[in-house]
C-alpha cells in the first residue's frame, strides 16, 4: 500500500502546477515516522517523490486534526532541519506536533447517556466497556434488564425464531458462544441470559433501573461561543439535561402505564444521548363489528394475556399473518387446537428455518433469487407460489428480486407443516362482523370458531420523537446532530440480498 495524493480541493494550485510540469518517480521504498520526543515508531510505504504536505495529510486524516500543526523535521549532517511541505519525505524524520500516531480520544466532560437496557442498549455498554469508555450511564424505567420486547410483549410460551448462534448478547469476535441455553430459547431463557451477561460482563454498576427518562432538554453556548467553537472545530458543545422519574419497574409496555412512583424528579447533564426504543411498543388494537355477542375467547396474544390452554381442541381464528401470528399459529399447535384458521387481507412471505440457517451461517449475504429458490421446497407442500406474492417484485427472468413487507419473516417450520396437513388453512379474505360462534367475511364465507386471536402488528412510539427533540432524521442522528443517536430494529423486510434473519449481526454493526 502507497500514499496517495489527497483530493485536489485540499491540494495547494502550486503543488498542482509542479506535478504537471515535472514527472514524479514512482519508485517504491518506505519513510520511518517517529513522535517527537518518544520512542513511537511508524513506518509508511511511500513513493520516492512522497511530499512532506502528503505525509500531513495522511496524519491529519488518522488522527483528526489540522495538517497545518506539523512540522516534520529530519537531520542533515550534524543539525536538524525542518522539511517545507514541498520536499520530497526524507526517509528518516521526526513529527512534531502531535503526542502520538494513535487518534486522541474525545473527553466529555458529562457522561454519555444510554437509554434503554435491551439487546441493544446492553450491547453498546459492552462495547463501550470493550474499548475502556467508562464515562456512560444506562436507564431504563423497568426493574430488570432485557428490553420491552421480551419482559412487556412476548408471552412466556414465546421462543426466539432465529438461531440462538446469531441471537445473544456475547456476539463479537472476542467472546464465546454460550453453551447453556437451547438452540430456540424461551422468553424466561432469553431473560436469563441478559442478567447473567450483564453481570459477568460487569454492565449492571453502570445501569440506573427504575428510571424514566422524562423530558431532555438541549443546552447550547451563547452565539459568539457557538461561533468560535465552529470556527475553531467544525461542532459548538451542547449539554443535554435529562429529566430521571423514579418508577416502581412494574409499567406493562401499555402506553402510558410506566409505573411512576411519584416522587421528585432530578435533572443530570449528558454529553451525548443514544436511545433504543426498541421496535414492538404499541401494539395495534382494532375492536370487531359484534365483539360483544362472541361466546368464546377473544384475546390479543401479547403480554401473557391468554391462556393457550383454552385452544385445545377448539377452533381458532388468527387474525393477521406477521411474525407473531406465526408464532402464534405454532402455540396453538402445541396445545392441540383441532382447526386454526388465519385470516388476513394478503399474505406475508415466512420463512423455512433451515433458510434461516443458510442466511445466517452465509459469509456474504444471500442473492434475493436464491433466497426465493430456498423458500420452494416447503411452499411446493402447500400449493403456494412464493413469486406470486404481493411483496415480491422481480424481473422476467427472476434474476433480480426485491422483497418489501410490512412484516419480518415469520421463521419456523410448523406453519408449513401444519398447512400442508390441513390444520391451518391461510385465508385472504377481510373480516365482516363476528357472531356467537362464527366470525363472518366479506366474500361470505362463515369461519366456525371458538377463539379469536387477533396478531395485528405493532405501531411506532411518537413520545419517542418527542423526547429526543427530533424535527428530522438524517439517517440514525436527529437534526444531524452527532451527538443525538436514535435507532430501532426495522418490522418489516425490504432488500434485494440477505444477510441475516438475527438481530445481534446488525447491532453489533449499529
Amino acid at each position: 500500500m502507497t500514499l496517495a495524493l489527497p483530493g485536489q480541493e485540499h491540494v495547494p494550485k502550486w503543488l498542482l502546477d509542479d506535478l504537471k510540469k515535472q514527472p514524479k518517480s514512482t519508485t517504491n521504498t518506505t519513510c520511518e515516522l517517529r513522535v517527537m520526543g518518544t520512542d513511537e515508531v511508524m513506518t509508511c510505504p511511500v513513493k520516492q517523490s512522497t511530499s512532506v504536505l502528503e505525509i500531513k495529510m495522511f496524519l491529519a486524516m488518522k488522527l483528526g486534526i489540522d495538517p497545518g500543526v506539523m512540522s516534520v523535521v529530519t537531520k542533515q549532517g550534524c543539525s536538524w532541519r525542518i522539511q517545507t511541505d514541498s520536499e520530497e519525505i526524507a526517509r528518516k524524520v521526526m513529527v512534531k506536533g502531535i503526542k502520538s500516531f494513535k487518534r486522541e480520544r474525545h473527553k466529555w466532560p458529562s457522561p454519555i447517556a444510554i437509554i434503554g437496557t435491551g439487546h441493544a442498549g446492553l450491547r453498546q455498554a459492552m462495547f463501550f466497556l470493550k474499548h475502556k469508555e467508562y464515562n456512560f450511564i444506562v436507564y431504563d424505567r423497568k426493574a430488570l434488564v432485557g428490553g420491552t420486547s421480551w419482559i412487556d410483549q412476548a408471552n412466556t410460551t414465546s421462543k426466539l425464531q432465529t438461531e440462538l448462534g446469531t441471537y445473544h448478547l456475547q456476539y463479537d469476535e472476542d467472546n464465546p458462544v454460550p453453551k447453556n441455553m437451547s438452540t430456540w430459547p424461551s422468553t424466561a431463557e432469553l431473560l436469563q441470559h441478559f442478567r447473567e451477561v450483564s453481570e459477568e460482563y460487569g454492565i449492571m454498576p453502570y445501569c440506573k433501573m427504575c428510571t424514566n427518562i422524562k423530558e431532555i432538554k438541549i443546552k447550547t453556548g451563547t452565539k459568539q461561543e457557538v461561533q468560535a467553537e465552529m470556527q475553531q472545530r467544525g461542532w459548538a458543545t451542547q449539554t443535554y439535561t435529562l429529566t430521571l422519574e423514579p418508577t416502581d419497574g412494574t409499567g406493562d409496555g401499555r402506553g402510558d402505564n410506566i409505573g411512576a412512583t411519584g416522587a421528585p424528579c432530578e435533572d443530570v447533564d449528558h454529553s451525548a444521548v443514544i436511545m433504543y426504543p426498541g421496535n414492538l411498543t404499541i401494539p395495534k388494537r382494532c375492536e370487531l363489528p359484534g365483539e360483544d355477542t362472541f361466546e368464546g375467547e377473544i384475546s390479543y396474544a401479547i403480554m401473557n394475556d391468554f391462556d393457550y390452554g383454552k385452544v385445545t381442541g377448539k377452533q381458532v381464528a388468527i387474525l393477521g399473518h406477521g411474525a407473531f401470528a406465526v408464532e402464534n399459529l405454532r402455540t396453538c399447535m402445541e396445545f392441540s387446537c383441532r382447526q386454526a384458521y388465519m385470516v388476513c387481507r394478503r399474505k406475508n412471505l415466512a420463512c423455512p428455518r433451515v433458510v434461516s440457517w443458510f442466511i445466517n451461517q452465509s459469509v456474504h449475504p444471500i442473492s434475493g433469487p436464491l433466497t426465493m429458490k430456498s423458500f420452494l421446497p416447503m411452499y411446493n407442500l402447500l400449493g403456494y407460489d412464493p413469486w406470486a406474492y404481493h411483496s415480491v417484485h422481480a424481473n422476467e427472468k427472476r434474476t433480480n428480486v426485491t422483497i418489501n413487507q410490512k412484516s419480518r419473516f415469520g421463521i419456523g417450520d410448523v406453519y408449513f407443516v401444519a398447512n400442508a396437513m390441513g390444520i391451518c388453512e391461510v385465508v385472504e379474505d377481510e373480516i365482516k362482523r363476528v357472531s356467537a360462534q362464527h366470525v363472518h367475511l366479506q366474500s361470505g364465507r362463515k369461519l366456525e370458531a371458538q377463539v379469536i386471536l387477533k396478531l395485528y402488528g405493532f405501531n411506532g412510539n411518537f413520545d419517542v420523537d418527542r423526547l429526543m427533540n427530533v424535527k428530522q432524521m438524517m439517517g440514525f442522528w436527529p437534526d444531524e446532530d452527532f451527538r443525538r443517536y436514535l435507532i430501532a430494529e426495522p418490522i418489516g423486510v425490504n432488500a434485494t440480498n440477505f444477510g441475516g434473519t438475527s438481530f445481534s449481526p446488525g447491532v453489533r454493526v449499529w
